[in-house]
């Protein structure tokens, strides 16, 4: 038979086969076994383990925001909206975290006209962090579409395509 034990010392399951298969959270534990022969002849063996959650949470992204610059000071973007539906094994979906890098602390980002190169429109790669509970985390790259439909950036016309082909005369 066999106790198992959290780290406070509390009797949490209790059984009498050899083996035992439970679904448990993170913690501390002690099993117990005990077994006894056909004489009545006893012993125990106490074995402690932990249970920790290793898995990383499953991100899934939106494929891209299209946001506008406000005046002043920008356009504030929580890392959050771009989730679209990022799961975990053991922690509940509403208690996920997400972050703009692997710091979980930077869950939102402001973009200011400086963020778009001709001042009109431009689309930036993001990458999304997906934290857990225990802090396990993986990441999904996605897309902002920024735009300035009101003329608060300055617009940057100088920008210049130069293209074509370098020949070598050979004669």
């Amino acid at each position: 038979s066999y106790v198992i034990k959290n780290s406070a010392g509390t009797a949490l399951y209790t059984g009498s086969s050899q083996n035992f298969a439970r679904t448990m959270t993170s913690g501390s534990y002690s099993v117990t076994w005990t077994v006894e022969d056909r004489c009545g002849n006893r012993s125990t063996c106490t074995n402690n383990f932990v249970v920790r959650d290793c898995k990383q949470p499953t991100p899934y992204c939106n494929p891209g925001i299209v946001t506008v610059i406000m005046a002043p000071g920008g356009t504030t973007v929580w890392a959050k909206d771009f989730n679209l539906g990022s799961f975990d094994n053991c922690t509940p979906n509403n208690l996920l975290k997400f972050s703009f890098s692997r710091n979980v602390r930077d869950s939102f980002k402001t973009f200011v006209c400086a963020d778009i190169e001709n001042g009109i429109s431009d689309t930036l790669p993001v990458t999304i962090y997906v934290f857990d509970s225990e802090g396990n985390y993986d990441f999904c790259v996605t897309k902002i579409y920024l735009q300035d439909n009101d003329g608060v950036c300055p617009d940057i016309t100088n920008l210049t395509n130069i293209g074509g082909a370098i020949m070598i005369n050979t004669n």
